[in-house]
């Protein structure tokens, strides 16, 4: 056991390290972290993941325990418990369901320490969550009274959903994602770079959708509204980019030729350049049929980008007056709110990007985020 200092330390429990919401803000959080007054490490639960070497560059250290499918959860879990037995986290932080569920009861095998979750989805349905994590996510609620000391929400309707589900009102703290307004931001040169590079020119209206390719990302719709703004703006563009967003997928592509689309939609799969992909738009939007408080909504915002979304989690709180909020599954309201958004002028769209950006700045900053969370963990280890 190592000797308890006057820096504590937290270890993050994770499901994995691929490029994702939670995953993205774990890394915008250590980035922001001040390393005098908190230590971090990383374990994850699955290996590999591309952000892993990203978290190691920030100086953090990561470490896996293997675990790849139900067979090898036993071994996992015990190499989970020794690794926080060598490591004597002050604060086992968890990141989702099957890292809160694994790492609150190695914690509390370990003993010592607080344990925190994180909870980071707005519903759970059979269409959202799979049957497997719907299971792990019973066992959470039915554990949540006492295995962590706080359970941290990325939203309000994230709290309220998993307070339906039976999980510990008492123990929730809403705590909204952070931004890192200095890497997402307006950006001429990174718009003159990125549509160079995607062959399109400057006056041709882009629409980006920053999703992988999932049920709840809902991308039929999209194709649907597409469709329909594409007989009114024959000349608006999309890019699509994230995990199974890309020529291979014959789902999509398929969709997309039958919509008439194919060659009006670039698929460009995951990026590690999002943040000059939305400086290069006209429009950011969100379809989905389910989120907490998505990560790109607010990283489109900081770069100065508007928003057309779907009206999940608690998006209207971050778009407030910066872009449009419509009801789920409509690609009738989606094509026209982005139709309308496109009509507006360049100083209007400008002004409106820029309102959102402001937004961000003095509600959503990383670094405030990042605080909250320290003050938290000085919290937790007082309570203990």
């Amino acid at each position: 056991m190592r000797a308890r200092g006057a820096r504590p330390r937290v270890v993050h429990v994770i499901t994995d390290l691929s490029r994702g919401g939670a995953e993205a803000m774990l890394v915008r959080l250590l980035a922001a972290s001040d390393r005098d007054a908190v230590e971090h490490a990383v374990v994850s639960l699955k290996p590999g993941g591309a952000l892993a070497a990203e978290i190691r560059d920030l100086g953090v250290p990561v470490q896996s325990v293997g675990l790849a499918a139900a067979r090898s959860l036993p071994a996992a879990l015990a190499r989970l418990v020794a690794t926080l037995r060598a490591w004597s986290p002050e604060v086992v932080h968890g990141w989702m369901y099957h890292a809160n569920l694994l790492g609150g009861l190695a914690a509390r095998l370990v003993g010592g320490g607080a344990v925190l979750w994180g909870l980071r989805h707005g519903a759970i349905t059979t269409g959202t969550v799979a049957a497997s994590t719907r299971a792990v996510v019973r066992t959470g609620a039915a554990l949540s009274g006492w295995v962590p000391d706080r359970i941290l929400c990325c939203s309000r309707a994230a709290a309220s959903a998993h307070q339906a589900l039976g999980y510990a009102a008492a123990r929730m703290v809403v705590m909204p994602n952070g931004f890192d307004t200095a890497r997402f931001r307006p950006s001429a040169a990174a718009r003159r770079r990125c549509r160079t590079a995607l062959g399109l020119d400057d006056a041709t209206p882009v629409i980006a959708l920053v999703a992988r390719f999932d049920p709840v990302k809902d991308h039929r719709t999209f194709v649907a509204a597409a469709a329909r703004l594409g007989a009114l703006r024959p000349d608006a563009r999309f890019v699509l980019c994230g995990a199974g967003v890309e020529a291979g997928n014959r789902v999509l592509a398929g969709w997309l030729a039958a919509a008439g689309l194919a060659d009006r939609v670039l698929l460009l799969g995951p990026r590690a350049d999002v943040h000059e992909l939305l400086a290069a738009v006209d429009l950011a939007t969100l379809c989905s049929r389910a989120e907490g408080f998505p990560n790109v909504v607010g990283e489109a915002m900081a770069c100065g980008v508007p928003c057309v979304v779907t009206d999940v989690g608690d998006v209207r709180e971050l778009v407030a007056e910066a872009g449009r909020v419509v009801a789920v599954a409509d690609p009738e309201a989606l094509a026209h709110a982005w139709h309308a958004v496109l009509g507006l002028d360049r100083e209007r769209r400008c002004a409106l990007g820029a309102a959102g950006r402001r937004h961000i700045e003095e509600r959503f900053s990383i670094t405030a985020v990042a605080r909250r969370h320290q003050e938290l963990y000085v919290e937790l280890l007082r309570a203990a």
